[in-house]
């Protein structure tokens, strides 16, 4: 398309060199119809057009008001006249002559001089636009303005050159202008590649039908506003009805590659026009083609004439046709129905309900995740986009449950969708959409599907303001069959010392942190330091040494540790009872001032020797190491540590990590991590119950 030039790109390279061959071989063995004329005396090219994009340059903001035009008198065949036209690899305007190579009922076609062409395609076109396009076009959209501007009740086509391969139609809003531009052809008009169409009457054709569309919304979405207010249509939405009217016309094949675009890059802003690129052009396809199943083909003719643009336009015409629907309602149903459209059996359509389309076929690819679960991740969705996280398919007596948490306060909106149903379940539904009730501080939430259904998404999509580049980042965890309410957004499975986190979770002795309190968003966060009281606890537990008797008898080791948090001492709410167990049970030592410091973070060597300590309150003592192997080039056996890291490692606790000179190292006074704590602990359990 072209306001002045929204362009509709060519999109087969491969294809276009193919049949440019084989045009030349047929102008070699019939002849063409070019029409050698003497050039009428050019006037100098006009100015650069405004440097706004070809998809959303401005018009005169003039009154459509004028005086009726004189009598048209038809020209004959072959007439010739200038033109004003785009040289699309300049984009600059000039001046061209063309003749007049065909009438049709509804059209009459003019060919740039010197530019041969064959008469059975301009005649194709011709019927193509009187057969198809316009009666069609005018009935869904309305009629464009006739007998218009020039007094003639049919449409001018221009085929020239464009002088660039890539483009193969457009539209000028200021032809139709009655104080349009200097560069005006005060006229209702649209322009097509000349060998686009010599080549592929179906694909010229829908370029007609994208054009004339372009030229029937610029009137009456424009033109017929008030002029004191008039605005131009959102360029997301005009290019969403100039490529309906593809479909309405009878082209939408032509529309296929638009439409896979779309569906393999489905996180785009649908509301913010990039220009020029394919996912947008499906994207705004897909969408009005739904509204229009949705509502009907009669709302697409209000919606053209409102007055209000964009999402505002959209749901003035809801409201204009009674619907109760809002544009978000409409959204929401849309992003689903992508996914979930191409996915199922035709004869489940039916049932899907909002979430199918029955012109297009679409079934949108994100994100697919691995085989195992919990799987985890962190991802960003632009503003009006989607994104889509797909799981393998399993076996359908498993649930899956699927947690958010998105950047708080962002308009994030999600959703755990399942299909396929196992023969067994035969009173479920083709597929079931579990919609996720975010919490609107921390954008949080969660679903479980229910056993059932063999395949299992979670699907994440965003609504903020029209046409806003803003994107909003979320975590999520999904995971089958879980048998505690707890379940990370940052350990998965393929993290490192994801079976030993789960080993313990299930055992009891880790919980993690709900952020905020009462979310039900749960971190583990393994990279973050284990403090001595915390270690304490997970001791205590480990040992099965907690009891109330230490609240009852009041005993306190440490000056520095609270008996109880009551009087609020402590920032994390931590039962310091623990400690004091520990240290009854002689697992926790303090320092040479008596001093325990809870809130140092542990070191590594701290750490072995509560491990050690822990299996002897237990009643299951690690054995005292006695070799003399050097494992560990930082733990020398002349060194104060070697035996208690060596007993350690000798029982399968510890293994240290290799480092970039081929040797192993402990490094006993770095700070030991979650994760690292958890794979150390996890193994002291099954060391003790090896034991045991």
């Amino acid at each position: 398309m072209m306001i002045y030039g929204a362009a509709l790109p060519w999109r087969d390279w491969g294809r276009r060199v193919a049949l440019i061959v084989a045009l030349l071989v047929l102008l070699l063995l019939t002849g063409g119809i070019g029409k050698p004329m003497v050039c009428i005396s050019a006037a100098a090219a006009s100015p650069v057009l405004p440097t706004e994009s070809a998809e959303s340059s401005s018009a005169p903001a003039t009154s459509p008001a004028q005086s009726p035009p004189e009598p048209f008198l038809e020209p004959p065949l072959g007439q010739v006249e200038s033109f004003w036209a785009v040289n699309w690899r300049t984009e600059a305007t000039m001046k061209l002559s063309a003749y007049l190579a065909h009438i049709g009922e509804h059209c009459m076609i003019y060919v740039e001089n010197n530019k041969t062409v064959f008469p059975q395609k301009v005649s194709a076109l011709a019927n193509a636009f009187d057969e198809n396009i316009y009666p069609n076009l005018t009935t869904v959209l309305g009629p464009e303005p006739n007998p218009g501007i020039d007094g003639n009740p049919k449409v001018v086509i221009l085929l020239y050159d464009f002088r660039d391969p890539a483009i193969v139609g457009s539209f000028y809003g200021g032809d139709l202008e009655p104080d349009g531009h200097t560069d005006s052809n005060r006229r209702e008009m649209i322009y097509l590649d000349v060998t686009a169409a010599m080549l592929e009457t179906d694909r010229i054709a829908a370029a007609a039908a994208h054009e004339f569309a372009h030229l029937i919304v610029y009137y009456r979405d424009f033109m017929l506003d008030d002029p004191r207010r008039r605005t131009r249509e959102a360029v997301w939405l005009e290019e969403g009805l100039a490529m309906y009217a593809q479909l309405v016309a009878g082209y939408g094949e032509s529309a296929d590659l638009e439409l896979f675009s779309f569906s393999q890059q489905p996180n785009k802003n649908l509301t913010r026009w990039r220009g020029g690129f394919l996912s947008d052009y499906g994207a705004s396809y897909a969408f009005l083609a739904y509204l229009a199943e949705r509502m009907g083909r009669p709302f697409v003719r209000v919606l053209v004439d409102e007055p209000r643009d964009g999402i505002a336009g959209i749901e003035a015409a809801l409201a204009t046709v009674g619907s109760s629907l809002t544009f978000d309602q409409v959204f929401d149903d849309w992003v689903l129905a992508n996914f979930l459209d191409g996915r199922m059996h035709a004869n489940d359509l039916p049932e899907l309900g909002p979430y199918c389309y029955e012109a297009l076929s679409i079934a949108a690819q994100d994100q697919a995740t691995q085989a195992l679960l919990p799987h985890v991740g962190r991802l960003s969705v632009q503003n009006y986009a989607v994104r889509y996280i797909e799981l393998p398919r399993m076996d359908a007596t498993c649930s899956v449950r699927a947690v958010v948490d998105g950047e708080d306060h962002a308009p994030l909106l999600a959703a755990l969708v399942s299909w396929d149903p196992a023969p067994e379940y035969d009173e479920l539904p083709p597929a079931r959409v579990l919609p996720m009730f975010l919490n609107s501080l921390t954008t949080g939430g969660w679903a479980e599907s229910g056993d059932g259904y063999h395949r299992h998404a979670l699907v994440v999509w965003s609504r903020g303001a029209e046409g806003a580049d803003e994107q909003y980042s979320f975590a999520y965890s999904l995971a089958v069959d879980q048998t505690t309410p707890v379940q990370f957004l940052d350990v998965g499975s393929d993290h490192l010392f994801y079976v030993f986190i789960a080993d313990l979770l299930e055992r009891g002795v880790i919980s993690g942190a709900q952020v905020p309190s009462g979310s039900g968003l749960w971190y583990f966060r393994p990279e973050a330091p284990v403090l001595r009281a915390q270690f304490a606890k997970m001791a205590v537990e480990v040992a099965d040494l907690h009891t109330a008797e230490i609240e009852l008898t009041g005993f306190r080791r440490f000056p520095d540790v609270p008996l109880n948090v009551e009087d609020g001492s402590d920032p994390a709410s931590y039962p310091f009872d623990y400690v004091h167990e520990a240290a009854a049970a002689g697992i926790v030592l303090g320092g040479s001032d008596g001093l325990f410091r809870p809130w140092d973070p542990v070191t590594r060597i701290q750490l072995v020797r509560m491990i050690i300590r822990a299996a002897a309150a237990a009643g299951r003592p690690l054995t005292p190491y006695t070799g003399g192997e050097a494992v560990f080039a930082d733990v020398t056996p002349a060194g104060p540590h070697y035996v208690d890291v060596m007993t350690a490692y000798a029982a399968g606790i510890i293994s240290g990590s290799v480092d970039g000179d081929g040797r192993r190292y402990f490094s006993p006074w770095e700070s030991a991590n979650r994760g690292q704590v958890a794979k150390m602990t996890s193994n002291l359990v099954g060391v003790l119950t090896t034991a045991n």
